[in-house]
């Protein structure tokens, strides 16, 4: 089952860079502080998804491609995944995905709108 949730977490990746190279959308945000995030990410009860990830740090302040976010997100859930080694607690992550993502694009709702409709076409490829 591990190695079921891996390789899922692994295809995952993949479609989304093949919908990055397919993507029309070239406008770049600029994300809050790693504190901002931080506060955010703890306040929806990503605390432990923090510790592990460190994604607050890597996507604070920072300025990004919509789709540069969601390959962000999709790395350090595989990463999460791994390090949890719990097929269900990978599973859980990866449901509670449009709330990383509200969490992260507070600010944007535009941005907000195109990564959960990006996030959408992947889960389609």
């Amino acid at each position: 089952m591990k190695k079921l949730i891996i390789a899922g977490m692994l295809l995952s990746i993949s479609c989304v860079g093949q919908a990055m190279e397919k993507s029309d959308t070239k406008k770049t945000i600029t994300l809050p502080s790693a504190s901002v995030l931080e506060k955010r990410l703890k306040a929806g009860g990503f605390d432990h998804f923090l510790e592990k990830t460190r994604l607050h740090k890597k996507l604070g302040g920072q300025k990004k491609y919509v789709e540069g976010v969601a390959m962000a997100v999709e790395l350090a859930l595989y990463d999460y995944a791994k390090d949890l080694g719990s097929p269900m607690m990978s599973m859980m992550m990866q449901m509670r995905k449009p709330q990383l993502f509200e969490s992260l694009l507070k600010d944007s709702p535009e941005a907000l709108k195109q990564i959960i409709e990006f996030n959408k076409k992947v889960e389609k490829s």
